[in-house]
């Protein structure tokens, strides 16, 4: 599985890099789904259920997984590329950590990733607290509250030839840095074998694309400026479940939906409480 996403990542990372223009004329509504897009993408989720480990107890794991990406494909058609980036993959490594007072760490992060001169990383962290854990024995479902933040950069080239330079073709390097904000809430119940869950929460995405070119060089067509930030916001749901087939290993499927962007993830990890 690991294997799996890490090649799905490079494939998409050299069909960018050699697709020729990547982005051109944004407008501001252009670049604010361009952000929407990416902050579905970079969002955190451990894939796990409300109820936490016990005490001291870990977990580690890879996850991967798939976001819808429609627009940034539609501008990218726009421009004259000729990637295939309807869906943007991602991967990293996961770890979770409870403490007691059913408090729970996670972390995740996939070291900077560098293909064809597009370079891309990503990392994440949450604090869970999994309130009926600590305030009632005899429940029939877990309820958790999560904060979570998390954050990706991706970097490539291209050339830029329009009004901007005088319609001469000059060599840049864009960087975009998409940093997402959360809160969830988290019902789970869980059986033998299984735990489904659902969550709901709420978003909030910043992303800011640099420019570094001569000539004061710009994609954008609202602005002369070589960089420009996007705050975008969303309600999200998520849907998902844990299956236990051996002792200590753990496989997990989520479902959710956050501007207006489908996103699936899996993992595989080994649990130990």
């Amino acid at each position: 599985m690991r294997t799996n996403f890490a090649i799905l990542i490079m494939s998409f990372l050299s069909a960018t890099a050699s697709a020729g223009p990547a982005f051109d004329n944004l407008s501001k509504d252009d670049f604010n789904a361009i952000v929407r897009d990416f902050s579905a993408a970079t969002d955190f989720t451990s894939v796990s259920p409300a109820s936490g480990l016990e005490p001291w107890g870990f977990e580690v794991g890879v996850f991967g997984g798939v976001s819808n990406t429609h627009d940034v494909q539609s501008l990218v058609d726009r421009s004259g590329g000729s990637a295939d980036v309807n869906m943007l993959p991602k991967m990293s490594l996961l770890g979770r950590l409870t403490f007691p007072h059913a408090i729970t760490v996670e972390i995740s992060g996939l070291p900077q990733l560098k293909i064809s001169g597009v370079a891309t990383a990503q990392m994440g962290a949450a604090v869970q607290w999994t309130i009926t854990d600590e305030l009632w024995l005899n429940r029939f479902v877990d309820v958790a509250i999560k904060l979570k933040y998390s954050r990706s950069q991706t970097s490539f080239s291209q050339i830029i030839n329009n009004s901007s330079t005088g319609n001469t073709p000059v060599n840049s390097t864009l960087e975009l840095t998409d940093s997402v904000y959360g809160v969830n809430v988290l019902i789970s119940h869980g059986f033998e074998l299984v735990e489904p869950y659902i969550s709901i929460g709420y978003l909030l995405g910043r992303g800011d694309l640099s420019i570094s070119a001569a000539s004061g060089a710009t994609v954008f067509n609202f602005t002369s400026s070589q960089t420009a930030r996007a705050e975008p916001n969303s309600w999200q749901g998520a849907a998902g479940l844990n299956f236990y087939p051996f002792p200590f290993f753990v496989i997990g499927a989520e479902y959710a939906r956050a501007y207006d962007i489908n996103s699936i993830g899996t993992k595989l990890s080994l649990q130990f409480d």
